[in-house]
């Protein structure tokens, strides 16, 4: 059966019953047809967005653009990036140079800032990590995850 194609409410078709429970939606596309969307409760709100697993790690930062240097410190680190606490973080897409530092070892390599908020810091997504940095990010993950297997 072919419904008429007037627009909707995204819970029913105009001047019709509901076409399916109350946890999900249906929708009438152009063409007239009702299709089932998933149920809200189903669909997580937020999904992780995130290529690797993050471990803690203290150490401090400064991060870079061209006209600007700022003090960071390092909340959780992975292999593809890190999580920067700070209360001026640079704005999300800026490429930055970033330089973390503990007491024995030293990291630096250009990122992309992934996400920002004020007063909170900022997510980055690590580019161009040379070889001999490579060692030292990986160095601190072993002892992270070494750390955290420790502990549990």
């Amino acid at each position: 059966m072919r419904l008429p194609a007037k627009k909707c409410s995204p819970l029913r078709a105009p001047d019709s019953p509901p076409y399916f429970d109350g946890d999900s939606q249906a929708r009438l596309t152009e063409y007239g047809t009702v299709v089932k969307l998933p149920s809200f409760r189903s669909v997580p709100m937020y999904q992780e967005r995130r290529c690797a697993q993050r471990y803690a790690l203290v150490a401090n930062a400064e991060v870079a653009n061209s006209s600007d240097e700022r003090i960071a410190r390092v909340e959780d680190l992975c292999i593809a990036g890190a999580c920067l606490a700070m209360t001026n973080p640079f704005s999300k897409h800026a490429s930055v140079l970033i330089k973390i530092r503990t007491s024995t070892e030293f990291f630096q390599c250009h990122a992309t800032v992934a996400h920002s908020t004020h007063g909170i810091g900022m997510g980055v997504m690590f580019r161009d990590v040379t070889p001999p940095f490579l060692l030292v990010l990986q160095e601190w993950l072993v002892t992270a995850i070494h750390a955290e297997t420790t502990r549990s």
